[in-house]
């Protein structure tokens, strides 16, 4: 395509173009098609590279015959939107297709659309807007706050409906037909809500059996959250109940990719790494708790036979073994990190989380001896039940790692925001109050022991309201504001409701 002229527009064009140029990509778009489908990660450049269901959604889609599919991504700057495959801009594109997976994404998605100049009401959208498609992890537990926004709505996962829906759609898209008749030919699909319709989903796709299609990347870029490496998808789901999770209620069962299919993915992506690059690949193994594969020791012995460096999306503390972490430590990898949740046995088992002190001892002296010094650790407080002494035992805790040999430990906090569909479902976020109380004794406790990071509490407020929100609140995301301005009026009726409650406790201690 031309180059833009303006400046603005070419400074944007380059960035994406630069980006586009650094990855190593496994799969590509056609370039040609009866319709053009504009592929969304509404969020920046690094989270498209690690989320496997925006790689799969675009496998997907391009190999729908009549369909081209490009990459696109969110940047709060960008106006014009350039594809990352085509360098087109998106306007050109028929179809827009959001793979949404964090709920504060959704603001980006009003910007997006607003930007564009597209009704931000799916109902007074005419010919010459673009179908608006969304999909994502929010459909497994509340897609309400999308509403509005959404021509189509795709519940639960891709592999099966998508094809037919975009199969379906396609044909009635490029005769012309009006908006209402192309969505009509959907009516029938039971994962499907149509909002300009008024048609609901009747139910949530489950894909079994992952062989099927196993889910694995499209293209890896450096600035990915794991790097360059390859990611493969070895299970979906998960066995664990912790109660303040989505995924072991809303995306069971637990399915597992076998062991001949996963290596096979494995020799399929290094023979496209050394055709691109002349040299195989490092591998990430993504799932809910990837300890959990039931053919871990083979696909451990397996890695090792082919001197391939991997990591792994998590670990579960009480499935660590001496050879997993000397897997690790073979590709040099210095961090680990973990996700205790909490410092107290106690808590732990508030959240459902299973493990014990003594498991969570015995995992950091296996970590130690395996060679590692830094550890990252995932925490979460604001939890009802927390005393103050639940909350100074994580400098207990850190104290303790450091005497093992850890000389880098990173404290990463966030308020516990209660889910739908979880047995935390009815609790709610805690005060703003309650919370700055509890983060400061935090502070205290860990100054000087370790870097701490904690999630913005308005953040959390915002996420808190999304994921429980209903169709009311879509009316507000749609009422044509801007991101920024729907936030403030968020945030401010919380403060509204809660003063007079935060004002009672105030003199209040910490349990």
């Amino acid at each position: 395509m031309r180059k833009p002229r303006n400046s603005a527009d070419f400074a944007e064009f380059s960035t994406v173009k630069a980006f586009s140029e650094e990855e190593t990509q496994y799969d590509r778009h056609k370039g040609y098609g009866d319709v053009d489908v504009a592929l969304i990660f509404p969020s920046d450049y690094d989270q498209t590279v690690g989320n496997l269901g925006y790689h799969k959604v675009f496998q997907i889609l391009n190999t729908v015959e009549g369909v081209n599919c490009e990459r696109f991504y969110y940047d709060p700057s960008f106006t014009k939107f350039y594809s990352l495959d085509s360098f087109r801009p998106i306007d050109e594109f028929s179809i827009w297709a959001f793979s949404i997976h964090f709920e504060l994404d959704i603001f980006n998605i009003v910007e997006m659309l607003r930007k564009k100049g597209i009704p931000l009401r799916s109902v007074e959208r005419r010919g010459e807007h673009p179908f608006i498609l969304i999909g994502g992890s929010l459909t497994y537990f509340n897609a309400c706050p999308l509403w509005e926004l959404a021509d189509i709505i795709l519940y639960g996962d891709a592999e099966d409906p998508l094809p037919t829906l975009v199969k379906t759609i396609v044909p009635a898209v490029v005769k012309g037909k009006r908006r209402q008749e192309v969505l009509e030919t959907l009516s029938e699909m039971e994962t499907v809500a149509l909002p300009p319709l008024e048609k609901e989903h009747r139910t949530l796709s489950v894909f079994s059996s992952l062989s099927r299609f196993p889910s694995r990347s499209s293209f890896v870029h450096p600035k990915g959250p794991f790097g360059r490496k390859a990611l493969i998808e070895v299970g979906r789901g998960c066995l664990r109940r912790c109660s303040f999770c989505v995924t072991g209620f809303t995306r069971s069962p637990a399915r597992f990719l076998p062991f001949d299919i996963l290596k096979k993915e494995i020799e399929d992506l290094i023979d496209k790494e050394q055709a691109a690059c002349g040299k195989a690949p490092a591998f990430g193994f993504i799932s809910a708790t990837p300890t959990d594969y039931p053919h871990l020791p083979e696909l451990l012995a397996f890695l090792e036979r082919s001197s391939l460096d991997f990591g792994f999306s998590s670990i579960r503390l009480e499935s660590i073994s001496d050879a997993l972490l000397s897997g690790l430590r073979r590709g040099d990898q210095q961090s680990i990190t973990i996700a205790p949740e909490a410092a107290t046995e106690r808590i732990r088992w508030v959240l459902n989380k299973g493990i014990t002190d003594g498991q969570l001892a015995d995992a950091l002296e296996r970590i130690a001896r395996a060679g590692f010094r830094e550890v990252k650790c995932y925490c979460l407080f604001g939890i009802e039940e927390e005393t103050e002494e639940d909350l100074l035992a994580f400098a207990r805790l850190v104290e303790e790692w450091r005497k093992l040999g850890f000389y880098k430990i990173h404290m990463s906090f966030n308020p516990l925001i209660p889910k739908p569909n979880t047995p935390f479902e009815s609790r709610v976020l805690e005060s703003e109050g309650t919370l700055r109380r509890k983060k400061k004794l935090l502070e205290n406790a860990l100054r000087g022991l370790c870097q701490t990071q904690f999630e913005s509490l308005r953040n959390s407020q915002l996420q808190s309201l999304l994921a429980k929100g209903d169709r009311s609140l879509s009316k507000h995301l749609a009422s044509g504001h801007s991101g920024q301005t729907i936030q403030k009026q968020l945030l401010q009726n919380v403060r509204t409701q809660t003063r007079t409650k935060d004002k009672g406790s105030s003199h209040a201690t910490i349990r």
